[in-house]
């Protein structure tokens, strides 16, 4: 008669206790992912828009997806396409607040943005005009692309454009800065192409 393994027992006993403590079903598993997305919204939230400070919609969607993937990966030792599936189970009831924080951000950085460039670039009337009057004046000076001096392009705004001389060597040297115009050598400016 063979002898009982008397570890045989113990190993069926162990295993039946991690099957009991482990017994988590799927379901539990978003439940418990759930409540972590909930309570890390707004870690999830900014975690998302730093990490896409443009706040494009979809790519914070999925940088918050592959947050919550990590997370349940990490959890509950799962392989990617698992959870994935699971990060999307557990972010869909969260998915229109999401989208509603993300496009008010959106919309906040793009006001933002406009308000950096208005600022950076907002231009008077008079030095509008005084700009326009420049180009236009350089491309009377400039038959087929000669060089114009600058001493005789200052002179020429002034009496065409009623401008004293400081706002016109002001618009030459802020068209030279935009890219417009360029100094080809000492007092003389050519206009670029394009």
């Amino acid at each position: 008669m063979a002898q009982p393994n008397k570890y045989a027992s113990e190993v069926v006993v162990a295993n039946r206790m991690t099957k009991g403590d482990r017994a988590e079903t799927p379901e539990k598993r978003i439940l418990e992912l759930r409540d972590w997305v909930k309570s890390n919204y707004r870690h999830l939230l900014a975690g998302a828009i730093d990490a896409n400070p443009s706040a494009d919609f979809s790519a914070c969607m999925e940088d918050l997806l592959d947050r919550v993937k990590r997370e349940a990966m990490n959890r509950y030792v799962l392989l990617p396409a698992v959870a994935k599936g699971y990060a999307e189970s557990s972010i869909s009831p969260f998915f229109e607040k999401f989208e509603k924080d993300l496009k008010a951000e959106a919309a906040a950085q793009a006001k933002k943005t406009k308000a950096e460039l208005g600022v950076l670039l907002a231009r008077s009337p008079r030095d509008t005009a005084s700009r326009k009057a420049a180009i236009d004046c350089l491309n009377i000076l400039s038959k087929d692309g000669a060089l114009v001096e600058r001493a005789l392009w200052v002179q020429a705004l002034v009496k065409t454009s009623k401008i004293d001389e400081e706002a016109a060597s002001a618009a030459i040297l802020r068209l030279s800065r935009e890219g417009l115009v360029f100094e080809s050598k000492p007092g003389y400016y050519k206009r670029l192409q394009g």
